[in-house]
């Protein structure tokens, strides 16, 4: 992939980083999330709740992650906008034109608009469950009524799966004040997940957050992977390598204490019941195999990239002009892991 290529698909992360989600804005909830942070509450929840035996679950990651990635192109349309019923087919038209030369990828996205297999279900119903866990800490923290969220169609995906019904049910049980949001795991560590969709990122300022900043990492893990690297290793790495800035806060590698890993373990055991645990440790721990070298490249390229188009919307590279220095560009050099990322270190240096 050349370098214009990488520039324009990271403009519609950046778009998507920025994109409210309309359902809470025409609601009136503040500082609400944006369709990139959705698109990780997503992609969390297909690792964390069970995935039936008939679903790939490699490609179901890989669907949570680029599903709404053409609403960076065609907006976040809900049902009461005059194009919505046109919706479907501008976003199919969409990721064929940005994912030309990556049919495998605007496949994904054709079949979740279109419902076509067994993944584009589930994942709907991820989907329709993140919106609620979202909506129901709305309402807790802002005393906002979403109720209009919790309604027919918004229970039509889970209805065919008495596992996925069960959760839907009690999530209206919690808005309608009969259960406590504390009562399930679920909806109750969600609060950690809701922390990150407004944590500022360290450097940038308010213009990105943690849950941000993971998708665009979760997006080039699994959009520029090189063929020797297993994608659901890589992309369960992406999506969980900030998890425990919900308790540490972001906090610079260098300034992190030995005392202070042990206690993001121990934070990371005791949330949703440790699912998440085993990918942090193995993360976290030697040896760098080859998925995780990938994922600290893509972390960087995002951080680089993000950087180098907060300085051209202010036209000057002097706000962040660390990014270009030999130093941070070290990572994409032809002797790293990846050699396939070495031309930008090229760009960046001489975009100083």
């Amino acid at each position: 992939m050349d370098i214009e290529r990488v520039l324009h698909m990271h403009g519609l992360v950046m778009a998507l980083k920025a994109l409210k989600r309309t359902g809470y804005m025409n609601r009136n909830v503040s500082n609400c999330e944006t369709v990139a942070s959705h698109s990780v509450g997503t992609g969390l929840l297909a690792l964390l709740l069970p995935v039936p035996a008939n679903i790939a679950h490699e490609r179901l990651i890989q669907m949570a992650v680029l599903h709404d990635y053409v609403e960076s192109v065609t907006g976040d349309l809900t049902p009461s906008h005059p194009q919505y019923d046109s919706k479907h087919h501008e976003e199919i038209a969409a990721a064929e034109r940005i994912f030309a030369t990556e049919p495998h990828l605007s496949q994904l996205i054709r079949e979740y608009e279109e419902q076509s297999s067994f993944e584009a279900k589930h994942l709907k119903k991820l989907d329709k469950i993140e919106m609620m866990l979202t909506a129901l800490w709305y309402e807790k923290e802002q005393g906002v009524d979403l109720s209009d969220l919790f309604g027919e169609n918004t229970f039509a995906p889970l209805n065919d799966c008495p596992f996925y019904e069960d959760i839907g049910t009690k999530l209206l049980a919690i808005h309608n004040g009969e259960m406590s949001i504390d009562d399930m795991t679920l909806t109750r560590d969600w609060r950690h997940i809701m922390t990150l969709k407004s944590m500022p990122r360290l450097g940038w300022g308010d213009r990105e957050t943690i849950l941000e900043h993971t998708f665009g990492v979760c997006f080039w893990t699994t959009v520029l992977r090189p063929s020797n690297i297993d994608v659901m290793t890589a992309v369960r790495f992406a999506l969980v390598h900030d998890l425990a800035e919900a308790f540490t806060g972001d906090i610079h590698p260098d300034k992190k204490s030995t005392s202070l890993e042990a206690e993001e373990d121990e934070f990371m055991s005791s949330i949703f019941d440790g699912v998440f645990s085993p990918v942090w440790a193995e993360y976290q721990s030697p040896p760098w195999i080859s998925a995780k070298n990938w994922v600290f490249q893509c972390d960087k390229l995002d951080m680089h990239l993000t950087g180098h188009f907060y300085n051209n919307e202010e036209g000057s590279s002097e706000k962040y002009e660390w990014i270009y220095n030999s130093k941070q560009q070290s990572v994409y050099s032809s002797e790293s892991v990846f050699s396939e990322l070495a031309f930008m270190s090229d760009f960046f240096i001489n975009s100083n």
